[in-house]
Order: C-alpha cells, then structure tokens, then sequence
C-alpha cells in the first residue's frame, strides 16, 4: 500500500504525495435521485433514456482526454464505477447482474452502496413481517417460502441454507416478543413501546445478516468472474475482464448513529460480507473500503454538517475500517470517504486516513467533479 506524506498544508501537494486517489461516481442516471449521491446507473446502455444527451463518463474524457485523470487537476485518476450490479441472472428479471455490468465501459463495481442496501433491507423486513404475519404456516412452509424468496433474489442453494437457521431463530424470538406484546396492558405505554423498540430490532438485524450474505455472494461473483470470465469486445471477439478498481461501502443509519451503534454495525456488517473471502481475493480484485455514512446519503446541502462536525467522525470510523481489515487480514486496505462530498467540504480529503472520495451528486456534470 502507498504511505502518506506528513504535514500537507495544500490539497494538490497532498494529493500528489498519497499517490492515485481514487474518485468513484456512484451513478448518474439524472434526475431520479435530486440531490442524492448515487442513482440507478452510471452508465445507462440508453443515454437518451437516462434524459441527458451523453453519459458523463463521455463528457469527461472528451473533455480531458484521458479518462478523468491528470488532466482534472494533474494529480490523480478519477475511476467510474456501476452501482448496479445485482445477483439475479438473465433478460426477464430486469436486471443487471455482475457480468453485464462489467460489459460495460466502466471501471469497476461498487459495492453495498447505501441507497441499493436500503432498498434491499426494506424488501427483507417486508418479507420477515408477512412470514412472521402468518401463524398457521408452519416452520418449514415458512421456510420454504422463504428459500424460494431469496433464491429469487439470485441466492445459490449453499448460500441460503446458513439463513434457514437464522430465520427459524429469528421465528422464535419474534413470536415470543409478539406474544409478550399481546398480552400487556394497553396503558402500559412504556412496556408496549420497549417491545415494539425489540421487535424491530429482531426484524432489523435478521434483514442486515441477510443483505451481508447478498453483498457477500455479489463480491465474490466478481472474484470468480475476474479469474474465469470474458466480455466481448467486437467481431466475435472476447477478452478476459480486469476491473480497475472496486469499492465496499460500509456506513450506518442515522438510527445507528444516535443510539450509539456505529461501529457494532460497521464490524458486523464487513465481517459477515468478507465471510469467506481471503486476502488474495481482495487483492485479485483490487478493492478498497468506503466510508459511507448512510444518513448522509442525498441531504439537502443546507443540512449537511460542517467539516469540523463531520471530522472526528469520519477520522475515527476511516481507522476503525482499517483497524477490522488488518484484524481480519493482516494488511491495510485503503478507504475513501462518501457522504455529499463537494466542493464545500472537500477538505475532507486532507484527511489522515482518508484515501480518496466517492463523488455522487456533486460529479453529475464534468465542471461539478473539477473543483473536487
């Protein structure tokens, strides 16, 4: 890994001394996130679909000839990366799995970005709540049920029988607090809203163990498809696929944050979505971490904390990340920062342990990335 030069006191200097900084754009199909720092895909096969006449990865390498590197600003490349990437093969499912997405002219993946987590934890709590919704099945329909729910999802066989046991817990536990619920009184506010506080948190935590198994299968999908896999590139012709760079995102809610839980979810969540996967894995793959407080994801610019605010926070959960990937693998991985970064809080970057920047909505044209 590069090391840092000490004692920077101008961003260029900074950035030409830490080496290749890494500025992943998350997405930019316009419009559909206002404001929001990722959207559905970066790189849309339909631009005209997308209602911008180009692509902004076009944009800016007519603009600065190279891709997005030296040219911005003469220090360090900027990388375009798809958010897209989805576990569910084939036309009919609507989607784009990890070999479609590496067809296209991207440069890598990125991967558990907040907004795609969140939607998958809202489709698995919607799930537990109508399995759990339903007390004449019994255990093994609702399991049956829900083995076929997640091998819809693109699961494989082997990776959903671990989550069987997880449900027929999460069953158990669930029923017990409902029963609790039940049965005390309606003017024991208190009471009734502890329970409520558990049960949610039961539903929470099952969804999260479930969306780190996905994020899991998905990177390791790519491992595969990077030593086995080929994309075409013309007259018949293919060639083995070698991504630039891929990103794990890892962030909490604002729920996790103001109960404290930031960095519990943030070990839990890299522990279960590196389940399996070895140093020589991630290396193959050329992944960095990111750290992507998910409350921070599409705020109002006049809502966003200020720099000396967001400061601690992000230089203690950027070393916390390092800290679990040195414990996990004996190696330091780098981890960029993303959260509504922008020319305002661009200091960020000077941080100690700040490696680079996921740039979303302020990376929509080629003259919002130029004075990140």
């Amino acid at each position: 890994m590069r090391e840092k030069a000490v004692g920077r006191s101008r961003m260029r200097e900074c950035m030409v001394l830490c080496g290749i900084i890494v500025f992943i754009l998350a997405g930019f199909r316009s419009g559909v996130y206002a404001g929001g720092a990722g959207t559905d895909n970066l790189r849309p096969r339909d631009a005209a679909q997308s209602g911008r006449d180009t692509n902004i990865k076009d944009d800016v390498v007519e603009k600065m000839g190279d891709g997005g590197s030296a040219a911005v600003t003469g220090i360090a490349p900027i990388l375009f990366t798809d958010n897209t990437a989805t576990l569910p093969t084939g036309a009919h499912t609507g989607l784009r799995n990890i070999q479609a997405a590496a067809s296209d002219d991207t440069d890598g993946e990125l991967f558990n970005h907040s907004e795609k987590r969140g939607r998958l934890e809202e489709q698995i709590k919607d799930k537990l709540g109508n399995l759990a919704g339903q007390p004449g099945m019994s255990v093994e329909a609702v399991k049956k049920q829900w083995a076929k729910d997640l091998k819809n999802m693109g699961l494989r066989e082997d990776e959903i029988k671990p989550t069987l046991q997880w449900l027929e817990d999460f069953l158990s536990s669930y029923s017990t607090l409902t029963s609790m619920y039940q049965s005390t009184r309606q003017d024991r506010t208190d009471e009734l809203s502890a329970l409520t506080k558990k049960m949610s948190a039961e539903k929470e935590r099952m969804a999260r163990r479930v969306v780190n198994k996905i994020i899991n299968a998905e990177l390791k999908r790519l491992i595969d498809f990077e030593k086995n896999g080929f994309i075409p590139v013309g007259d018949g012709k293919f060639t083995k696929y070698v991504s630039k760079q891929n990103v794990l995102c890892v962030g909490e809610t604002i729920d996790q944050k103001n109960t404290g839980a930031t960095q519990t979810v943030i070990r839990e969540d890299l522990t279960e979505i590196l389940d399996g996967i070895t140093l020589e894995d991630i290396l193959s793959i050329r992944m960095r971490t990111a750290y992507e407080p998910r409350w921070m994801i599409g705020l109002p610019k006049d809502q966003i904390p200020g720099i000396e605010v967001l400061k601690p926070m992000i230089e203690s959960n950027h070393r916390f990340i390092k800290e679990i990937i040195r414990d996990l693998y004996g190696f330091e991985i780098a981890v960029d920062y993303g959260g509504s970064l922008n020319k305002d809080n661009v200091e960020i970057l000077l941080l100690e342990p700040v490696n680079g920047g996921l740039i979303g909505g302020a990376g929509k044209t080629d003259t919002g990335i130029s004075p990140v």
